[in-house]
């Protein structure tokens, strides 16, 4: 199982610097950041909203309406970006 285990970790070794080399790439580091803090902050909205929702739901209706729509908008605007960047960086790189 030597030479097997000798593949094996020279495959991980390679993989490992051809990803801290794709990491130097400035439109990479772009994506990076997008799919490391916009499109989970975009998701956790689109997810968890409702329970904030209900935590309020003893409050009256007219006093938390804006609750809705603010985070609705919020994991649209945050989507948005996430395309808006990764979109023309993913083309760039032709993925």
């Amino acid at each position: 199982t030597k030479p097997q285990q000798d593949v094996v970790e020279k495959g991980m070794i390679s993989q490992a610097k051809a990803m801290l080399a794709t990491c130097k790439h400035r439109g990479m580091q772009r994506l990076l950041l997008v799919i490391v803090f916009a499109i989970p902050v975009a998701s956790s909205i689109e997810k968890f909203w409702p329970a904030l929702a209900e935590h309020y739901s003893s409050a009256p209706v007219d006093s938390i309406a804006w609750i809705f729509p603010a985070m609705m908008a919020a994991g649209f605007v945050l989507n948005g970006v996430a395309a808006a960047i990764s979109a023309p960086i993913c083309s760039l790189f032709g993925q």
